[in-house]
């Protein structure tokens, strides 16, 4: 056994059903972000939305969905906020 392993009830207690973000539809995200399901479709090819394909449906979990969004395609405000996209500073 690897001594710098987590134990198993650590790693129960971290893929418990309640603490996991229950996976979203299409046609949920759709409705979420105001927009179509042929929208999301578009957007999941371009890879503008990250999702999960098993076998033949598609899941989501929003909070990637935001994360995503949030490091990809944020807009700035139009006049600098201190410590905003505007301020010079770059990301790390």
């Amino acid at each position: 056994m690897n001594p710098g392993a987590p134990s198993a009830a650590r790693l129960a207690v971290a893929f418990e059903p309640a603490a996991v973000e229950p996976f979203i539809t299409k046609g949920e995200l759709a409705r979420r972000l105001g927009t179509s399901v042929a929208t999301v479709d578009g957007w999941m090819e371009q890879g503008i939305v990250p999702f999960y394909k098993p076998k033949f449906s598609v899941r989501f979990r929003w909070s990637e969905v935001q994360r995503h969004w949030w490091e990809h395609y944020r807009v700035c405000a139009r006049r600098p906020l201190p410590g905003g996209c505007n301020s010079g500073e770059t990301k790390q």
